[in-house]
């Protein structure tokens, strides 16, 4: 009896917590196209812009016209530990992809923004927090022209300064199971996703943890 209560209550606090904390909206519909030549075929365009208001009023945007990878949708990964289909994630998919492909805005921001934007879709705490815990390890990261000193020393050719961090991969893979099985916070992701980071660039060589082994 009284774990069957303590269940209800852990079950009601967490339904507080999803429909309470964000309360974000999506405007407009997801219109997408595969690239037409063999090289593109990676990527989906977006043939109308779409827009999400995060519960802080942030506008964030997703223009017409947006080449996006299609790795994160295809990943035979999330076909085999309970992910929901691509299309019940697609529209934060869209949104979060076009930041990284703008490269605008800040990429942490924009991972958070990500979080929110799938429990505004209808996506459970624990999806929502597995996709955030992968970006959060290996999703894009990029600077912007605007105070970037790397930018203009190293990398002032570039249209966009964006990368990947070198990482473990069997890490990963227990990063997402446990975040699957226990829900944490962002923090807690955050913290734990250190340990999956082999080097975080975006001079990827010169950038290795001085605790972790250099990848080979």
């Amino acid at each position: 009896m009284y774990k069957t209560l303590f269940n209800i209550i852990l079950l009601s606090i967490i339904l507080v917590k999803n429909e309470g904390i964000y309360a974000g909206e999506f405007v407009g519909s997801v219109e997408l196209k595969y690239g037409d030549s063999l090289s593109q075929s990676h990527k989906i365009k977006l043939l109308k812009p779409l827009e999400y208001r995060d519960s802080n009023g942030i506008i964030w945007i997703a223009l017409e016209g947006t080449s996006i990878e299609t790795e994160f949708l295809t990943h035979e990964f999330l076909s085999h530990k309970g992910f929901p289909h691509p299309t019940e994630y697609i529209k934060s998919h869209v949104i979060y992809s076009a930041q990284a492909e703008q490269a605008s805005g800040n990429w942490k921001e924009a991972q958070k923004m990500l979080y929110s934007a799938l429990l505004d879709e209808g996506n459970p705490l624990h999806i929502a927090g597995a996709i955030y815990a992968i970006n959060a390890a290996y999703g894009w990261r990029w600077e912007t022209r605007e105070g970037s000193t790397c930018y203009y020393m190293c990398h002032s050719k570039s249209p966009t300064l964006k990368w990947k961090p070198v990482i473990n991969e069997e890490a990963l893979l227990e990063l997402v199971r446990w975040a699957l099985a226990d829900i944490p916070s962002l923090e807690e992701i955050d913290e734990k996703a250190k340990d999956v980071i082999l080097s975080t660039g975006p001079h990827i060589f010169a950038q290795v943890r001085p605790d972790k082994p250099s990848p080979r």
